[in-house]
């Protein structure tokens, strides 16, 4: 069964604050931060090895994106934190990477949680991706490498749209809607495989799928439980005060949450199809069980009477006139033959043993 909360008994009973690792990925190890740095004119990029310094080492005239991949790392995430003036609760939300999306506007900065939902061998995965906005720098935190930004970062470095020309906030935005663009994909290829798996399970051709069924809607649900939230979240965004945002920015924002809605409109849609599938399929098994057993009945019909026959002619008794008779052999099994043919006649042309029941011409009214 689904967990729809996850609880963490280490966690418990510690002070807030307290940060606590929980990622994808496995093992321990060391998180990889990227500096993309750009102006109207020119962009360069850098892996950051020392994280001491950084905050103060970037250059006031330029915008900066710091990438952080791998949360791992509670150190750097820590240090991190200190460098860029975050509160602590911020530092132990990116850690613990079990939250819906949410918005959240400090006094310097704004602090907005994401998903990432990819399909990785048939499973969906949620990954969570942090922003925190500051003044000219954009922090972006992810558990694992890989992600939906490349084609963000292709437009930043060639200059093509308007992201190059824009600040930390336009960027905000345009990761903001990758990453929706992503749900719409995520929520069309899980429609298409539902619409599949409905086809395949009425062909016949499909032979599980109760299990198909249910993992669906296990997937559908996930898409569900983390998109539905960013409706909220963006509102939210949009009516903060303290957003270092752009009023150009809001309609850019009103159109997110018009991809948001379409894309809660499909994960709503699909659930509904899934449980008419499930419906239709319980449906379907009942009416092939019930077609046995109208055919198992049929049998037992005909076999009724041939057994009432064979058991009166083979009760011992001395005196049974017919015995004597040289023909009463053969006119008992030409009697059972003819009436099990005239059942299975009268079974046909009623459409309960194959082939369509014969509809009675209707009388016509006297004129």
């Amino acid at each position: 069964m689904a967990r729809f909360i996850q609880t963490h008994t280490s966690r418990f009973n510690t002070s807030p604050g307290t940060t606590e690792i929980e990622h994808l990925g496995g093992s321990s190890r060391p998180c990889r931060v990227w500096l993309i740095s750009w102006t109207g004119d020119s962009i360069h990029e850098q892996e950051v090895d020392d994280l001491h310094g950084l905050s103060s080492g970037l250059d006031g005239g330029e915008y900066h994106w710091v990438n952080i991949t791998g949360l791992e790392d509670e150190a750097s995430i820590a240090l991190l934190g200190k460098e860029f003036s975050l509160h602590s609760l911020t530092v132990e939300d990116i850690t613990n990477t079990n939250h819906p999306p949410k918005y959240e506007a400090h006094e310097k900065y704004a602090f907005t949680i994401m998903r990432m939902l990819r399909q990785a061998g048939g499973e969906m995965v949620s990954e969570q991706v942090n922003f925190i906005l500051l003044h000219r720098v954009l922090l972006s935190f992810q558990e694992i490498p890989g992600d939906v930004f490349e084609a963000v970062r292709n437009r930043l470095r060639s200059g093509r749209g308007r992201v190059r020309s824009s600040g930390t906030a336009y960027l905000q935005f345009a990761l903001m809607d990758s990453l929706v663009d992503n749900y719409m994909l995520t929520v069309e290829k899980l429609g298409g495989e539902i619409d599949a798996m409905e086809d395949d399970m009425f062909s016949g051709t499909d032979d599980a799928p109760i299990s198909a069924i249910r993992e669906y809607t296990r997937q559908i649900t996930m898409v569900r439980r983390y998109v539905r939230p960013v409706m909220e979240m963006l509102e939210q965004l949009k009516k903060s005060d303290q957003q270092p945002l752009e009023a150009d920015l809001l309609p850019f924002y009103s159109d997110l949450q018009d991809h948001i809605r379409l894309v809660n409109d499909g994960v709503d849609g699909y659930r509904e199809l899934l449980k008419h599938q499930l419906g239709m399929y319980t449906a379907l098994k009942g009416y092939e069980l019930n077609e046995i057993i109208k055919v198992l009945t049929i049998i037992s019909t005909i076999f009724i009477p041939l057994s009432f026959i064979a058991g009166v002619y083979g009760m011992n008794f001395l005196h049974m006139p017919e015995l004597s008779v040289p023909w009463a052999y053969p006119a008992v099994l030409g009697g059972m033959v003819l009436a099990a043919s005239t059942m299975l006649i009268l079974f046909r042309r009623k459409g309960w043993l194959g082939g369509k029941p014969k509809r009675r011409a209707r009388s016509k009214r006297p004129e």
